[in-house]
């Protein structure tokens, strides 16, 4: 018997369509115990989760790459690049498929991110959540999460910890995500 061969398919495509049915899934399952459960226990669970896959996803890249301590913001801010680059995203799209973000700020003690198109708010408000505002969605406090969870990993001086806030209205930034290294423990 002949082997049987896939469909046809873009291998470039693989990982954005991984990344996309692993957002549907994460997507569906905060909605699944917010119905069940409630929003604040989803909204804690759900943070809990990312916070811990933060780390493990820190770890991982620690032994691919071989880097050491991460110690200042710029060594944080190239971590966030090498994430996305193994994700397969420009790094212009960070957050997620369809978002668009710019490094406006940067030095030893803060990185600024200033996004003009947030994939996590938009499936936030497809999922009829956006009374929460902006800052306060799942994806947004999730991301604080992370944040704080590769930094638990990268750096044993410092923590690393991520401020959001609304964009200026006209500006064409949705939201501006603020990073800053703070001694452990301090923050």
């Amino acid at each position: 018997m002949e082997p049987i061969a896939p469909f046809p398919f873009d291998p470039a495509s693989a990982v954005r369509f991984v990344d996309a049915c692993w957002f549907s899934h994460d997507g569906q399952w905060f909605l699944k115990v917010k119905d069940r459960f409630g929003l604040e226990t989803a909204m804690e669970l759900n943070e809990a989760a990312v916070h811990a896959m933060g780390k493990i996803e820190a770890r991982r890249i620690r032994e691919l790459t071989g880097i050491g301590d991460i110690d200042d913001c710029t060594g944080f801010a190239r971590f966030m690049e090498t994430f996305w680059a193994l994700r397969g995203m420009p790094p212009s799209e960070g957050f997620m498929p369809g978002s668009a973000w710019r490094i406006v700020s940067l030095d030893a003690d803060h990185l600024e991110v200033a996004v003009s198109r947030c994939g996590l708010a938009e499936m936030a408000i497809a999922a009829k959540m956006g009374a929460m505002g902006a800052g306060n969605f799942p994806g947004c406090r999730g991301f604080r999460r992370r944040i704080q969870g590769w930094g638990l990993v990268l750096s044993s001086r410092y923590d690393f910890l991520d401020e959001e806030s609304p964009g200026e209205s006209g500006s064409g930034v949705v939201c501006r995500h603020r990073i800053s290294r703070v001694p452990k423990g301090s923050g």
